[in-house]
């Protein structure tokens, strides 16, 4: 994990590149997948590929705390693929092949779970402090036996702090590579304008996806991020 400057300056990394942790060891870190502020600067990376953790470091890169093991109950993980946080201090959690959300205190404490999803794996905290909202990005099928199953994504959810459900973009009919369309969202951000910008990774999986079909060049080449319009309740 870097912490870098607007203009590429490292200021700070923690973990030594290519000496990961043993495979779920649940030391930092086997393939962590993100990152996320505390109110007061402290740093919470999922540590999702080869480990089942999250972990807690001060604003200068000292360990305080991890938690998490490999399961299905709550605090377990399976791929924990992405990390928020809001202004009062609470974790989320893209539990992506759990099928859930789930949310911690700043210590790592369970508070709750968002269920009804679909593989979560991207996740954005936005809305403001008094009333946040979250987009998730959710995958589609990854198994030949459900790949034509319909209202399974990939698609985007925006629920709000209970998880309720607001709205969904996208999923009904499957993956694709038109405008509104997805085909893997591992990345979410807003702008000032509460625009949705959606990054997805195409290439790698195409093949799951379309397993009959060759790659179109613009996929292969320049599919990386949709722009969304504002969402309104």
């Amino acid at each position: 994990m870097r912490k870098c400057t607007t203009d590429g300056k490292v200021l700070l990394t923690i973990g030594i590149p290519a000496k990961p942790a043993p495979f779920m060891s649940g030391e930092p870190f086997h393939r962590c997948t993100h990152t996320a502020l505390s109110p007061k600067g402290e740093i919470y990376v999922s540590d999702g590929y080869g480990n089942a953790r999250v972990h807690k470091f001060t604003p200068d890169g000292k360990l305080i705390k991890s938690w998490g093991e490999p399961g299905t109950d709550p605090g377990q993980f399976n791929i924990v693929h992405n990390i928020a946080t809001d202004a009062d201090g609470w974790v989320y959690v893209a539990d992506r092949e759990n099928h859930r959300v789930q949310v911690f205190d700043g210590e790592g404490k369970y508070e709750t779970q968002w269920n009804n999803l679909h593989r979560p794996c991207a996740l954005c905290c936005c809305g403001g402090a008094k009333s946040p909202t979250f987009v998730i990005g959710e995958l589609g099928p990854g198994l030949a036996i459900n790949r034509n199953v319909p209202n399974l994504g990939p698609r985007l959810s925006i629920v709000d702090a209970k998880g309720n459900r607001i709205a969904r973009l996208g999923g009904e009919a499957g993956p694709g590579v038109a405008s509104g369309k997805f085909l893997a969202p591992h990345g979410i951000a807003l702008d000032s304008q509460g625009d949705i910008y959606v990054g997805e990774v195409g290439v790698t999986n195409w093949d799951s996806s379309f397993p009959d079909e060759e790659m179109p060049s613009a996929v292969r080449t320049t599919r990386c991020l949709q722009k969304l319009e504002r969402v309104r309740k």
